[in-house]
């Protein structure tokens, strides 16, 4: 067996692995688990399309054995195998500009086709649950209740712990499609780093930190965001979730944004850190705050204007 496809078929295994750990409740799951698609994406940046495929093929068949359920196997290629094979081909993919010399896609494009398809996801479970009796909202709240019901249900009245399971489930989907594509763009970054020394990188840098978005997704995440507090908070499940995805691109270049503001600046360091204590402490404000700064980005092109590399 040649050696590149071994490679491939053990980082396929070790990706399973990891994110079998899910199934243990074991603390240090928190930990390995999102690192699941790194090995993928060791492959899928550094290798061919075929043996990007057999790393994801063998991620998914080893985990189905595993956890021994086709819809835990199917969890898992919707959020490891399936976005590392496309996210990996796509970051390869080159294309001739107006005077004939390749590029590579931007770090900008990469992170929208996974916010999307992040978003098309919470759509097919939406429709999944379409059929069901409550939909997939009800049935969330209904999974969360019940388990509210088994912990703090017993000293509280039956219609407060309803409303908490509905704010919680309005929440839910949104906060665990940001969280992985924030795990995501952490992976991202750690391949680069990997394979840019181990010198089997394909394709020149992704140049996180000079990542630009489309101004169309700043124009919808805008919208998103006056969505977000205007509706109802018993109104719009999915508008509310979209937010919440498409929030995290805007909010990544905003805090580069605040990145490049402090650069070279002697405070610039202890205002960082004030930053991301305050964001720590008030999430929301401080979110929103960056992500109206990475919106305006996309106009006023603060980092060109502070003397930096040109965004791409």
């Amino acid at each position: 067996m040649p050696r590149t496809i071994s490679f491939a078929i053990g980082a396929g295994v070790l990706s399973a692995l990891f994110f079998a750990l899910v199934l243990t409740s074991a603390p240090e799951a928190f930990l390995i688990t999102p690192f699941s698609m790194l090995p993928l994406l060791l492959i899928g940046m550094s290798g061919t399309a075929t043996t990007t495929a057999l790393s994801a093929i063998a991620g998914i068949v080893v985990f189905g054995l595993i956890s021994g359920g086709i819809g835990w196997a199917a969890l898992y290629a919707a959020t490891e195998a399936v976005p590392a094979y496309g996210l990996s081909r796509l970051a390869l993919r080159r294309r001739p500009d107006a005077n004939g010399r390749l590029h590579y896609t931007s770090a900008g494009t990469l992170y929208t086709v996974a916010t999307l398809y992040a978003a098309a996801f919470v759509i097919v479970l939406h429709l999944a649950f379409f059929e069901a009796d409550s939909g997939f909202f009800a049935t969330l709240q209904a999974i969360i209740q019940a388990g509210l019901g088994a912990t703090i249900g017993r000293g509280a009245a039956p219609a407060e712990v309803q409303q908490l399971a509905a704010e919680i489930a309005m929440g839910v989907p949104g906060a665990l499609a940001g969280w992985w594509l924030v795990i995501l763009l952490g992976n991202l970054a750690i391949t680069q780093a990997l394979l840019t020394r181990w010198k089997s990188m394909q394709r020149p840098p992704l140049w996180l930190s000079r990542m630009t978005l489309p101004r169309w997704l700043a124009g919808l995440t805008l919208a998103a965001l006056l969505y977000f507090f205007i509706a109802p908070s018993d109104a719009g499940f999915l508008g509310k979730t979209f937010a919440m995805i498409l929030f995290l691109p805007c909010f990544f270049v905003g805090l580069v944004c605040i990145h490049y503001l402090c650069r070279g600046w002697p405070p610039g360091p202890f205002v960082l850190a004030g930053v991301y204590l305050i964001l720590f402490i008030v999430l929301w404000p401080t979110l929103i705050a960056a992500t109206i700064l990475g919106i305006a980005e996309q106009w006023i092109r603060l980092r060109e204007r502070l003397g930096g590399p040109q965004p791409v």
